[in-house]
This record gives C-alpha cells, sequence and structure tokens, in this order.
C-alpha cells in the first residue's frame, strides 16, 4: 500500500489524501488538479480542493508506466503497446492521437510545440497542430458510372496508418483502421438519399491494405504541413499503370 501525502508548508501539517495500490511514479500538476497513473490499466486525476480522486482514463489492453507530459493546456500519456493518449482538462475528455511502434516507458519531452516519445527503437515526433489539420471523405456523383470516393489523410493519421500495418495481420489492421476512417468528418455529393456508407468505409481500408507499398512509399515524401489524398469508386478502382492517379500527396 502506497500513501500520497499533502504537506503544508506554511502550517506545517502532513496529511494523507490518497491511499492506494500501485502508484509508482511522480505524475504531473495540470489546471489545479493532479494526474497520477498506476502501473496499471487507469489515469487518475486528485483536486486538492474537493479531495476528489477520478479515473480520466482507462485501457485494459495496455499499462501506463510514465507520469505524462504537457503542451497547450493538455497532458499526454504514453502505454507499454506504443499508444499516446491525449486528455483535455478543458473538455474533460481523453482519446488515442497516434500509435507507435513499441512501448513507451518514458513521459516524453516538449520542445517548440511539439512533443517527443521515445520507443525501444525509436525517437518519434508528434505535432498536436498537424493532427487538427482538415481531413475528409468525400463520395461524389459519376454519371454512367460507378461513384467516387476521396480521403485526405494528414501526416499523424498516416504515421498511425504506417505502424499498424507493420504491427497487425490484415483483419486486425482493417479492423482498426475503419475504426480510424470513420472518425474523419464525411461530406456526400452523391445524389439525393446518397450516403457514405459502411461498404465505402470497407473499400478504403482494403484499398489500403492492398496497395500498402505505393501507400508507404508516398509516406516517405511526406512532409508533416502535407497530406495523402487516396481516389478510388465505389467498387475499389486502382489506377495500377499510374498509381499517382489513385494516390498522391496536396
Amino acid at each position: 500500500m502506497l500513501i500520497f501525502n499533502e504537506y503544508d508548508l506554511l502550517t506545517k501539517q502532513e496529511t494523507e489524501i490518497i491511499s492506494r495500490l500501485g502508484f509508482e511514479f511522480n505524475g504531473n500538476a495540470l489546471k489545479n488538479k493532479l494526474y497520477f497513473n498506476t502501473n496499471g490499466k487507469t489515469i487518475y486525476d486528485y483536486d486538492p480542493q474537493t479531495q476528489k480522486l477520478n479515473n480520466i482514463i482507462v485501457d485494459n489492453e495496455t499499462t501506463f508506466i510514465s507520469s505524462g507530459v504537457i503542451l497547450n493546456d493538455k497532458i499526454y500519456f504514453g502505454t507499454t503497446n506504443g499508444k499516446i493518449y491525449e486528455y483535455d482538462p478543458a473538455t474533460q475528455k481523453s482519446k488515442i492521437v497516434t500509435i507507435l511502434d513499441s512501448a513507451i516507458h518514458s513521459s516524453g519531452i516538449v520542445l517548440n510545440n511539439k512533443l517527443y516519445f521515445g520507443t525501444f527503437s525509436h525517437v518519434y515526433e508528434y505535432n498536436p497542430i498537424v493532427d487538427e489539420a482538415n481531413e475528409i471523405f468525400e463520395k461524389w456523383y459519376k454519371f454512367l458510372a460507378h461513384d467516387e470516393l476521396k480521403i485526405e489523410f494528414n501526416f499523424n493519421t498516416v504515421n498511425k496508418i504506417r505502424i499498424l500495418f507493420e504491427k497487425n495481420k490484415k483483419q486486425e489492421f482493417i479492423k482498426e483502421l475503419k475504426i480510424i476512417v470513420n472518425k474523419i468528418p464525411k461530406s456526400d455529393h452523391s445524389g439525393a438519399g446518397g450516403a457514405i456508407t459502411k461498404e465505402d468505409v470497407n473499400t478504403i481500408a482494403n484499398i489500403v491494405w492492398q496497395h500498402f507499398p505505393d501507400f508507404h512509399e508516398t509516406f516517405e515524401n511526406l512532409t508533416n504541413s502535407q497530406k495523402i489524398i487516396i481516389k478510388t469508386n465505389t467498387i475499389g478502382y486502382w489506377d495500377v499503370n499510374n498509381p499517382n492517379n489513385s494516390i498522391y500527396i496536396n
């Protein structure tokens, strides 16, 4: 059993504030709250004013083993399966912003408004501003032809897809990629009653899987401020003679 105590420098009094199994790291402070992980599945915040302890991130698939790093009033935590979580105290919401190649044991550092995290084999740069860049999944009506599908991935999303490909077999990759695609804003231009369907999402996911060498080659030439655009149609057309008609950088 580990105990956290609060020490008042004015009164020189010490008070037990948290008693819980598993706290092994220093924690962090943001917006008048303290943030701790438990060397387990949960990130907590603690409010000294209300003396309440709340679990803010729970992930049963991994382990948190660092204190987190703060940038632009948000806090970021790495995990042992390569995920990086972002928590925003203003909205009290968390999300996975990227996935790295292996376990993240360090808290990360901030330099020039970018985050840097180390794994066993690489050091990665993450730019939250790029992650907020516009992405869109569009569907366009085509006369006497299959409707066109067009999707734009920003740099961070492309990097996330690359790492997913390296870590997963086809079934798992397609499943995770469809989750990513579903989160991208959609815009349908296919006419009355039209919509971007589950089949369209599946088509995009399979296109990336089947033509990943072209996807990866395009990624190698991508800068942080650019996007990869994929164009196909509802039956998954790919121009094998000129892949630049199907995937390109914007």
